[in-house]
């Protein structure tokens, strides 16, 4: 992680009560936790799940479906 500069993000409280705070376009709680996470640290999500275009306040990049 060091070699590639990022850091990890711990679960939260507040990351938590986000998440099930969440309209239920997505049903996997764990996509569930990016997205909230993504929109409380401000963090961009990479995916290829067609679901999380559903929530327009996250900023998403686009990965290809292998």
């Amino acid at each position: 992680m060091g070699q590639l500069g990022v850091r990890s993000l711990e679960i939260t409280a507040t990351h938590a009560l986000r998440a099930a705070a969440l309209p239920l376009h997505h049903r996997d709680p764990f996509d569930r936790m990016l997205i909230a996470q993504a929109q409380l640290e401000d963090m961009t999500v990479v995916s290829a799940d067609a679901t999380f275009r559903q929530y327009s306040d996250v900023s998403i990049i686009w990965a290809a479906n292998a």
